[in-house]
C-alpha cells in the first residue's frame, strides 16, 4: 500500500498465467507471493521478465515476511 500511496501503480491479481503477463507488462516490479508458486507454470518468471520494461522480480516469504530473490 506504501508504493500506491507514494504515486506507483499497484496492480493485484490472481496466479493465472495469463494476467501474469498482462499485469507485468511495463512493470518495473513484479513481488509474488510465495503461497501462490505452487499455481504458477514452470515458465512464469521467464514469461514475466519478458513482458517487464525492467524485470526485478521478488518473492514474498510469508514464513519470514521478507522479500527475497526468486
Amino acid at each position: 500500500m506504501g508504493c500506491a500511496a507514494i504515486g506507483h501503480a499497484v496492480w493485484v491479481f490472481g496466479s493465472a498465467s495469463d494476467a501474469l503477463n498482462a499485469g507485468c507488462r511495463e512493470a518495473d516490479v513484479l513481488i509474488v507471493d510465495d503461497a501462490c508458486l505452487p499455481m504458477l507454470s514452470d515458465e512464469w518468471q521467464s514469461n514475466a521478465a519478458k513482458v517487464m520494461r525492467n524485470p526485478e522480480i521478488l518473492i514474498h516469504d510469508r514464513a519470514k515476511y521478507q522479500l527475497r530473490k526468486p
